[in-house]
Parts: C-alpha cells; sequence; structure tokens
C-alpha cells in the first residue's frame, strides 16, 4: 500500500502520534505545547459567549469573528509554530515530510 494513508491515529494532551503507510509504514509524531491555563483562560473568555465559536474552535476551525482577536499573543488560540515539533521515522530530510503533513 503506498497511498500515505494515516492508519492509527492517536491524539493525547500534548501529543498526537500516528502510523502512516506508504512505500513503507512509519511512526509520525506532531508534539504540540500544551496551552497555559492564562491563555486558555483568555481564549474561553473571549470565545465562550459564543458557543458556535468556541465549538468551532475545538473542531479545528478559526471562528470568522475570532481571527482578528487570536492574533493576540496572550489570546492566540492556535500554536505557533515554535510550539510545534515534528518527528517522523522515514528517511526524508525534511522537518515536515508529507507523513507529518498526512496527520496534520
Amino acid at each position: 500500500m503506498r497511498n500515505g494513508s494515516v492508519v492509527d491515529l492517536k491524539i493525547e494532551p500534548g501529543v498526537v502520534t500516528a502510523a502512516v503507510s506508504g512505500s513503507d509504514m512509519y511512526r509520525t509524531t506532531v508534539r504540540v505545547t500544551r496551552m497555559a491555563p492564562a491563555r486558555w483562560r483568555a481564549v474561553v473568555d473571549e470565545h465562550g459567549a459564543q458557543v458556535s465559536s468556541l465549538v468551532d474552535l475545538l473542531q479545528g476551525r478559526l471562528p470568522r469573528v475570532a481571527a482578528p482577536r487570536a492574533r493576540r499573543p496572550i489570546e492566540r488560540a492556535v500554536p505557533r509554530p515554535r510550539e510545534l515539533v515534528f518527528s517522523c521515522s522515514c528517511p526524508d530530510w525534511a522537518s515536515m515530510c508529507k507523513h507529518v503533513a498526512a496527520v496534520l
């Protein structure tokens, strides 16, 4: 099987692991720095009154009304690049190989 399928995806606080099928089976990990409690509280305070906004955030979507506010450092609801660490057992030299992209 060489179709880049994510075969086994596990999501836990701060880490996503997966087996990705390619020319071989590769173990892929995405680590995310956990959001500081003050930062999470600011996100909830900002968006908690709008249930649809909070649901969008939890589903990985940034609500249109939230986009300008989310750029503020304390309220930022999405990880910054430095808060993400990728690893994969494939021989690719890129830190974000196609297997990591499939997991993301």
